[in-house]
């Protein structure tokens, strides 16, 4: 039996907040999930800048029964790396922990394509 994978959102994308701020919500995805590795912080290139910061990196294999592994990053500023690196040091392998981020800048990778074709659309 395949359970269905947890996925919640704020409003709408045009839904106005319940205070009438005036700016609409962004979508929210959370994720409950198991550590398949211990977290660990890296430093990575982020943002337009490109200016290297600390990073959480996380494994997590979602509870749903869907069994492919979904790696999350937390960025951290670089003044709050020892806050990053206690953190790390608290998700251990085999932890369940849930996964809070935003849609918007959500990536999905492919890292074994197989073929591309190329459509030329007139």
């Amino acid at each position: 039996m395949t359970e269905a994978t947890s996925v919640h959102t704020s409003a709408h994308g045009a839904e106005p907040d319940m205070f009438d701020a005036g700016q609409p919500h962004e979508q929210v995805f959370e994720l409950h999930g198991e550590l398949v590795a211990d977290a660990d912080v890296r430093t990575m290139v982020v943002g337009r800048d490109g200016h290297p910061l600390p990073v959480l990196c996380m494994e997590v294999r979602p509870l749903s029964g869907f069994k492919r592994t979904v790696h999350a990053e937390q960025i951290y500023t670089e003044a709050n790396r020892p806050l990053a690196e206690r953190k790390a040091a608290t998700l251990k392998k085999g932890a369940h922990v849930t996964i809070t981020t935003t849609l918007h800048d959500m990536r999905t990778i492919l890292p074994h394509v197989q073929a591309v074709a190329l459509h030329h659309i007139s």
